[in-house]
């Protein structure tokens, strides 16, 4: 699994082309001479699907079992503040995950535009090895490095 610790684009050409030993068409995309197939957009369809799911298990857990506090059970201040600290960070957890749903679903509908994989700054393909660790990402490695380097810059 990966974790969440970490202009308008072109439009990616797709193409339907028959299978050779079948009568199934495959949905290629291609940016200039590198194409990613139906099998590595549904693989990595997959991967957002489950990660999706598992953050919103891990809310449900979280609105049943960490968010529940109940002043008998915290009898002086301290506990009820170390009680309200470890709440806090629950919630700025729970912020996090949020935002990384909404780029989860915005990965999946660059998936059905056909401009998933594709930098939305240079327009280059983004490195499989970049998706494979952070399938969300939007940017290459040398666009988000200038991104970064221009934050630090300004920040």
């Amino acid at each position: 699994m990966w974790s969440c610790s970490f202009i308008e684009s072109r439009k990616v050409k797709s193409k339907a082309v028959a299978s050779s030993n079948s009568s199934t068409l495959c949905l290629n995309f291609f940016w200039g001479d590198t194409t990613m197939d139906a099998k590595t957009v549904t693989r990595f369809r997959k991967l957002l699907l489950e990660e999706k799911q598992r953050i919103i298990n891990n809310s449900k857990n979280a609105l049943q079992n960490e968010l529940a506090l109940s002043p008998d059970d915290l009898p002086d201040e301290t506990d009820l503040a170390a009680s309200e600290i470890n709440q806090n960070l629950v919630f700025k957890l729970r912020d996090r995950e949020r935002q990384l749903l909404s780029k989860i679903d915005e990965a999946l509908a660059r998936m059905d535009e056909g401009t998933f994989g594709t930098c939305e700054d240079c327009e280059e393909p983004i490195e499989p090895r970049r998706l494979e660790a952070r399938p969300v990402s939007t940017l290459c490695i040398a666009c988000k490095e200038r991104q970064e380097h221009r934050e630090k810059i300004y920040a």
